[in-house]
């Protein structure tokens, strides 16, 4: 397996020791990594250019820059992202490799690019969100509730989501359009 982190003082703090203190390597270099991925993101020449071929590709070829190898580099560093997470999953998580492991998870995690507007921190904040939910889940099987139903809630957690960040992204949207419309009456 993955080796284990035990933070020395903060271990031993009842709530917070279990939260911060007591996970695998990978734990702590996934929080790494969204401070090194927004500094690559919103810091870098490249950086710049990954984020405007998602916005408008043409533009990107009209100042010299092939969109095409820009969308074939973001597609290596995704492909590097998920073998991390694959690599945390069967070796750190579960010690082994099971099959339907990831069981839905591909599914969540888009969601929580969504839900973090596809910014690194708000991504990883959705991510938690989403863990919290999984991990409730689990907690109240513990306590005897139906499996069933105690597993659906880290989905259902994630389309209640989705559909309050979809409402929110559009009311605004809407009422740009209903004022317009009154205004030309």
């Amino acid at each position: 397996g993955v080796p284990v982190v035990n933070i020395p003082v903060i271990n031993k703090i009842p709530i917070l020791g279990e939260l911060v203190s007591g996970h695998s390597v990978l734990v702590y270099v996934a929080f790494l990594l969204v401070a090194v991925v927004y500094f690559f993101l919103y810091r870098t020449p490249i950086g710049l250019r990954i984020r405007a071929v998602g916005e408008n590709d043409e533009a990107v070829r009209a100042v010299g820059v092939d969109p095409n190898q820009i969308r074939f580099l973001a597609v290596l560093i995704s492909g590097l992202f998920s073998g991390l997470a694959g690599a945390y999953l069967s070796l750190a998580q579960l010690r082994m490799f099971v099959e339907n492991m990831v069981a839905g998870r591909g599914f969540i995690a888009l969601a929580a690019i969504y839900f973090g507007r596809g910014t690194p921190v708000g991504t990883m904040i959705a991510a938690l969100i989403f863990g919290l939910a999984e991990a409730l889940s689990m907690r109240l099987q513990i306590l005897g509730y139906p499996s069933q139903f105690m597993l659906m809630i880290p989905y259902l957690v994630t389309v209640a989501i989705l559909i309050v960040v979809q409402r929110i992204a559009v009311t605004p949207r809407r009422l740009k359009i209903e004022s317009g419309a009154l205004e030309e009456v």
